[in-house]
């Protein structure tokens, strides 16, 4: 997701669901601890999975997806090194979300979801 598309969503959620000016601040106060609680219940619907109490969650959990990122950030900088370029911790991170974002990696490439 681009930075512009995560605007156009939020503004739909909010025109959708009528928020005030009041929700959506109270939205920004809590939005790290949505994220986490989040994190959290996939985490568990990806144990239950593994231990075969339930159906495969349709969305990763945050280690998943952070091994992801962090498996193509160290392919990208074996890339650079192999061609003799030092990119830096910011330039790595844009090769990467580049790279990621051309191959159109969605949540579809860590889990079938029907």
């Amino acid at each position: 997701m681009t930075k512009d598309e995560a605007i156009t969503t939020l503004v739909q959620l909010f025109d959708e669901h009528k928020l005030t000016f009041r929700n959506i601040k109270l939205l920004r106060e809590v939005f790290d601890e949505a994220v986490l609680a989040c994190d959290e219940q996939r985490s568990e619907n990806e144990a239950n999975y593994h231990m075969g109490r339930s159906a495969m969650p349709s969305l990763p959990s945050r280690n998943v997806e952070d091994d992801f990122y962090d498996a193509m950030e160290s392919r990208a900088q074996q890339r650079l090194k192999k061609a003799g370029v030092a990119a830096s911790g910011k330039a790595l991170a844009a090769v990467t979300e580049f790279a990621i974002e051309l191959a159109e990696f969605t949540p579809r490439d860590f889990y079938l979801i029907d």
